[in-house]
């Protein structure tokens, strides 16, 4: 009896190791330690970031007047037009709309104005007039497009000398060109045209394929350059003959008076918005017996600029005709304009400026 005790005692203990050995053993997880990202590469991951949506987010900009455009049109050629200052020529229709226009004396007391536009299209421009040699050295500069009505000897022999992109309204005629009869002026005063024609004959004739230039350097938004104080200033370019400019605090920009009357656009009556203007002294010489100026405009000089009522000292250089005219500042760096139109007025190196 003992024995079938003990018996079954002992296969009771073998049947629960049996079952026991049987269940499956339990895996055993370990704790895993994460490790917290570095700070270090969290603040250079977020510079990545941030520095991808800053490129995302770039501008495009007209490299004439900084103003934010599209890449369509930042990729056109610069157009350069001839206008008429004549006081029987007054005023300009689509002055306001150029990006960069310069005013230079043509012969004796006279001057033009070369208009620059490559991202603004006016649908009236004018009036236009001849080709001079001192504007189409300005027009090699950007590779620009030169739209005139005839010229001097010496300004169609550098037009072809240097094979420059031309629409002579000599010889185009209409629909470029026509005569504007509506504005009370007699010829040769009243010679007008519209960028979409002129884009339209230029696109026909090849024109604008070499379209790179150096454009300008531009603040992000206005920014005096810290020089003296300069609300008002008058450049007394000859006898009878004054530009002046006068700044508007509010609007940041100048206004323009030739002669003492108001510079308006006779498209809209409104007046000129300037917001640089560079006055580069270059002396002009007469080049033919009719008395047709040239510059000397190849070499190194001085200058001012007149920006956010301010004026400050600077220099210029111009390597050879065909070369860009580089304005730098008093340390030597490429001078910084602020967006939007800038006038450049090169003048002799005699003439009066007043300043207040």
């Amino acid at each position: 009896m003992k024995k079938t005790h003990r018996a079954m005692s002992l296969l009771l203990i073998v049947l629960l190791f049996t079952v026991s050995c049987a269940k499956k053993e339990e895996p055993i997880v370990e704790e895993l330690k994460v490790e917290e990202p570095k700070v270090e590469i969290q603040e250079e991951a977020k510079e990545v970031v941030e520095k991808i949506e800053k490129e995302e987010k770039v501008a495009i900009r007209s490299l004439l007047s900084g103003v934010e455009t599209t890449k369509e049109l930042a990729e056109l050629p610069v157009v350069g037009i001839m206008l008429d200052n004549h006081p029987n020529a007054r005023w300009q229709a689509g002055l306001r709309e150029a990006e960069v226009v310069y005013e230079i004396r043509v012969e004796g007391d006279f001057t033009r104005y070369l208009a620059l536009y490559q991202v603004t299209d006016p649908k009236v421009i004018g009036p236009i007039r001849s080709a001079r040699t001192p504007f189409v050295n300005r027009i090699l500069e950007y590779n620009a497009i030169y739209v005139h009505y005839g010229g001097s000897g010496q300004g169609n022999a550098d037009i072809n000398n240097f094979d420059v992109e031309h629409i002579d309204g000599m010889a185009v005629g209409e629909p470029v060109y026509y005569r504007n009869y509506y504005v009370g002026k007699d010829a040769p005063h009243n010679a007008y045209s519209s960028m979409e024609e002129i884009r339209a004959y230029a696109k026909r004739q090849n024109f604008g394929e070499k379209t790179e230039f150096k454009g300008y350097s531009f603040y992000d938004k206005p920014t005096a350059p810290g020089g003296e104080k300069a609300n008002e200033f008058t450049l007394y370019l000859r006898p009878g003959n004054k530009t002046a400019y006068t700044y508007l605090p509010e609007e940041r920009v100048y206004h323009r008076y030739k002669d003492g009357s108001l510079h308006i656009d006779e498209n809209d009556e409104e007046p000129l918005e300037v917001v640089n203007v560079i006055v580069q002294f270059s002396d002009g010489f007469i080049v033919d017996n009719v008395g047709h100026l040239d510059l000397e405009d190849v070499g190194e000089g001085r200058g001012l600029l007149f920006t956010q009522g301010e004026v400050v000292e600077i220099t210029w250089k111009k390597e050879d005709r065909q070369a860009r005219t580089e304005f730098f500042n008093k340390e030597g760096k490429a001078l910084q304009l602020n967006i939007g139109q800038t006038f450049i007025q090169v003048v002799d190196e005699d003439i009066n400026i007043e300043i207040e």
